[in-house]
């Protein structure tokens, strides 16, 4: 088992992702349309109305504008009964501590994201959810519980194709309505339905498992279960997963899960990578590679296990050995190079104190000579002859 940390301290990746440019213009129109679209800024519009309506905004909507109806703070949305857009007026208390985290979860939140009460609690922080893409890009990628979608808008910036599943169509929508913010909707394919029961028939490259923890009282206890605390039996669902769709998956839990647990799931003779993820200097989460996810590993593990390592180890112990000879005579010559180095430089020194010495010693008497004082007295004596 490999334990990684990653502390994520960068600028939001998604700059990264989009062209550059100083400023971004909001287009305020009368439609009705309560999603916001964003496309690059174009010639579409006239220079001036682009410069009045032009106003300096987050470094991460940079070289996008906004066209359609922006979502005002004050405005509440709910579905069905169900409130997915709070505001700082009506947000209930227990998930006030949440709203000052806003920002963390969805940089673009003051655009319109929409997070239910569950939402709130359980979304990934998006830089967090941007280096876990990062390390799961390939060409397709299953999001096993999707929720409000703030991992599956990341994963659609690195891989070709998402799959986003969850069993509640409000979810979705949040999702899908995040996605469109985001402008990655047309790269995630929404499915509603129970992630277990589709799992037999699906197809993909990579699965991110983020389960439900059960609610914030998973903080109350002091290690988290996966087999007990997750509805669905955490174990039982990294098994379906790898004996139907694939062994390479990122499982993403809480901070106070068993790492031995974790590393258990890999088998007799697996490798897995246990990450921790910080942000802000505050561990938030675990995040579990298997797998071909792994990193700094190698394919010591495919081909007998721990022997395997063994024997590769004790080679590559050889190949420092000889390197660390190599180093020895290398250095040997090094010495030899700066000593002969400062040889000659000696040499150049006294050279330049015998040129500037004014005082030398005569061998035959053993009294010090002036060099200056008899070219002191011949000029005297050439003046005085001048005089007379």
């Amino acid at each position: 088992m490999l334990l990684r940390q990653h502390n994520q301290k960068k600028k939001n990746t998604l700059t990264d992702l989009l062209p550059t440019s100083k400023h971004a213009s909001v287009m305020k129109t009368n439609t009705r349309d309560p999603y916001v679209s964003l496309v690059p800024i174009g010639s579409k519009y006239s220079k001036k109305s682009r410069k009045e309506k032009r106003k300096p905004v987050d470094s991460v909507t940079d070289a996008m504008h906004v066209q359609g109806k922006t979502a005002t703070k004050d405005e509440v949305v709910e579905v069905d009964g169900v409130v997915i857009k709070y505001t700082q007026n009506n947000i209930p208390e227990d998930l006030y501590k949440y709203w000052g985290q806003r920002y963390r979860y969805f940089s673009l939140f003051d655009y319109g994201v929409y997070l239910d009460r569950e939402g709130w609690y359980s979304i990934t922080p998006e830089k967090i959810a941007a280096h876990i893409a990062k390390r799961c890009r390939c060409g397709v990628i299953i999001d096993a519980f999707t929720g409000c979608g703030g991992n599956a808008i990341q994963f659609a910036f690195t891989c070709e194709r998402v799959i986003a599943i969850d069993i509640d169509p409000i979810k979705l929508h949040c999702a899908r309505h995040n996605a469109r913010i985001y402008g990655v909707e047309d790269r995630i394919e929404f499915i509603l339905g129970d992630y277990m029961a589709l799992a037999p028939k699906l197809k993909a490259d990579v699965v991110f498992l983020s389960p439900p923890w059960g609610g914030p009282s998973y903080q109350d206890a002091e290690i988290f279960d996966l087999k007990t605390m997750i509805p669905m039996d955490g174990i039982h669902l990294y098994n379906l997963t790898r004996m139907h769709i694939t062994p390479d998956i990122a499982y993403y839990v809480p901070r106070n899960t068993d790492p031995r647990q974790l590393a258990s799931l890999a088998g007799s003779g697996g490798i897995c990578e246990v990450e921790q993820n910080y942000l802000r200097n505050r561990l938030k989460n675990l995040t579990t590679y298997y797998g071909d996810l792994c990193v700094a590993v190698g394919d010591a593990g495919a081909d007998g296990g721990e022997d395997a390592n063994m024997e590769d180890w004790k080679e590559n112990m050889e190949d420092w050995k000889e390197n660390i000879e190599d180093w020895k005579e290398n250095i040997e010559d090094w010495k030899e190079n700066i000593n002969g180095i400062e040889g000659d430089d000696g040499e150049l020194e006294q050279t330049a104190r015998k040129r500037k010495k004014c005082e030398e010693v005569d061998t035959e008497s053993g009294e010090m000579m002036d060099r200056r004082k008899p070219a002191a007295t011949t000029s005297k004596k050439r003046k005085s002859r001048k005089i007379r």
